[in-house]
């Protein structure tokens, strides 16, 4: 087995250089050819000083990001997949580019993206040092819909670790009561207001107590089923977080997190959304977890940004242009993204390039996912215009009207081509586009030719 290791990796590491000298950097069909050589490849290559896995149903390459950059200041030599490759072959050419020709590390870490459906099968060969869960939601028509599937996945995953450590979310009520050893867990939670019951969605999946099966009572509530739930009959409860945002000032963008031990330490972010709260609140609690000093995360974490990939924001002709990732088929990734555009009073359009890229245009795909997801929300009279292009726009139009949006507010093309040319801007201060995760490169596109018609330059 060493033998058919070795040339997996020198294989795996040739094809890896060729698609280098190619300007073809962000591939994974080397990591195919590795598992092919040899299928253990995971479970024999030698690991890095530590090994971290991230995983859940929405936020992990954002996790992922933030825990590489902090690293990465701190002065740790870190491999991980920038673009998101989170399947077996992903990890493979990633485990190979952390060993030098030889197979041992030549990096302080490395940070894995692990996709749910298929965490057993990774995890129980990599046996990281820190398993980081970061909820779980409802997901994807197409591939695994149901949280508690999801659940039962990690689970199983968890269940196969020897000695890791496990982060999880204590205002999750789907992962948070999930079977870990006492002493190997951390959890982690923002302090909500008391009382505060859960907001209206299409989109709540923790209605029933995993015990007995009464209605649970939320102590406070965030965004869909996140909060302090507690079950009246059985007494079942949410964990006491190992680490809490106490405090929390989205002006000056600043956190107070007060770890078990007592103490309270104020971390600077780079974002105001409440999502994006809780990735850097998951990676402060990883990072912690794993011992590193407190003090250095405080300066460190100030540097790390979201990944372009999942969110933009730049200014031309005085009007704020973002891009916002909102997956397709999956109604609580957008949800929470319409909850917050919903809290901004300022004048805005919104561009919908939310459905999923086919090969063949004219393939169909699953609306059902539409009556999941909030569109009520952005019902908003501050929401001018919500655009909307591609072969389904009459599916999307249906489900806004139904939302109770005025015909008037609804632009619907067949062409991507045709939104460019159709923006008005007038009175507009804010353009949102909100984008599936194989639409990047368009949405780009699209805000790079919106800028260029307003005249405007990078700010």
């Amino acid at each position: 087995m060493k033998f058919r290791f070795y040339i997996a990796l020198w294989v795996g590491k040739l094809i890896s250089w060729f698609y280098t000298i190619r300007g073809r950097k962000q591939d994974d069909f080397p990591g195919s050819v590795i598992h092919k050589i040899c299928p253990d490849f995971l479970q024999y290559v030698h690991k890095p000083k530590y090994t971290i896995a991230v995983t859940g149903t929405n936020g992990k390459t954002v996790v992922t990001s933030l825990l590489a950059q902090c690293m990465q200041g701190m002065g740790y030599k870190v491999a991980y997949n920038d673009w998101g490759a989170n399947l077996r072959s992903g990890h493979c050419i990633l485990m190979a580019r952390s060993v030098n020709w030889r197979g041992r590390p030549c990096v302080n870490a490395v940070i894995l993206e692990i996709d749910e459906e298929t965490a057993y099968e990774n995890l129980s060969a990599l046996q990281p040092d820190c398993l980081v869960v970061t909820n779980i939601c409802r997901d994807s028509l197409e591939r695994n819909a149901h949280p508690f599937c999801n659940r039962d996945r990690i689970q199983k995953a968890i269940d196969s670790l020897e000695h890791t450590k496990i982060v999880l979310n204590a205002d999750d009520p789907i992962s948070c009561f999930m079977d870990v050893p006492e002493d190997r867990v951390r959890y982690f939670a923002i302090d909500g207001k008391p009382g505060s019951q859960p907001e209206w969605s299409n989109l709540h999946d923790f209605t029933i107590c995993p015990n007995c099966f009464s209605q649970p009572k939320y102590l406070y509530s965030h965004y869909l089923h996140f909060g302090k739930v507690q079950c009246p009959v059985c007494g079942l409860q949410s964990p006491d977080p190992d680490y809490e945002i106490v405090h929390s000032d989205m002006l000056t963008k600043q956190i107070t997190v007060r770890e078990k031990s007592g103490i309270e330490l104020t971390y600077t972010i780079r974002s105001s959304t409440i999502f994006n709260t809780f990735n850097y609140l998951t990676a402060i609690a990883c990072l912690r977890t794993l011992g590193f000093n407190a003090e250095q995360l405080t300066m460190h974490i100030r540097s790390c940004r979201i990944p372009q990939s999942r969110e933009t924001h730049e200014n031309a002709g005085g009007i704020d242009l973002y891009t916002v990732m909102c997956k397709g088929q999956a109604g609580s990734s957008a949800s929470v993204v319409f909850r917050q555009l919903a809290k901004i009073n300022k004048p805005m359009e919104l561009i919908l390039l939310m459905n999923e890229t086919y090969e063949h245009e004219e393939q169909p795909e699953a609306v059902s996912w539409l009556y999941d997801t909030d569109f009520e929300l952005l019902s908003r009279q501050n929401i001018r215009r919500i655009v909307v292009a591609g072969p389904v726009y009459a599916d999307y139009h249906l489900r806004l009207r139904l939302a109770g949006i005025p015909e008037s507010r609804i632009v619907c093309f067949r062409d991507y081509s045709d939104i460019t040319d159709n923006m008005t801007f007038d009175g507009i201060r804010e353009i949102y586009i909100l984008h599936e995760v194989h639409r990047i490169t368009q949405a780009h596109q699209l805000r790079d030719a919106i800028r260029k018609k307003l005249g405007g330059g990078r700010s």
